[in-house]
């Protein structure tokens, strides 16, 4: 059981918070200020399979994957290569993204 859900609480918590992050680096603002964002609710959100992610991740370009999660549980499992964000850190990790990068959220 553990291994069915763990991809689908992968897909899910992808969706949840990638439009907030997508909002957040589109657009034009000001250097150093980053704008608070109201994300669209998970149905208006793109999708992407763990298949599709893992196709992505082994790629030429892949993303750049950004798990929204505590310490302590980024320790017992994560994504290769992924970033562990706290809430706290999103908007100094923001000013220095490349824009041309996509960038795939999980939050469990």
């Amino acid at each position: 059981m553990k291994r069915v859900f763990l991809p689908a609480l992968l897909v899910v918590s992808l969706l949840l918070i990638g439009v907030g992050v997508f909002q957040l680096c589109q657009g034009s603002r000001p250097a150093g200020r980053v704008e608070a964002v109201t994300a669209a609710p998970v149905t208006d959100a793109p999708r992407i399979t763990v298949e599709d992610l893992s196709a992505a991740l082994n790629g030429a370009h892949p993303p750049l994957v950004w798990e929204f999660r505590t310490a302590e549980s980024y320790e017992q499992g994560h994504i290769p290569g992924s970033w562990l964000v706290l809430f706290d850190e999103i908007e100094v990790m923001a000013r220095d993204l490349d824009r041309n990068r996509p960038i795939v959220t999980l939050c469990a």
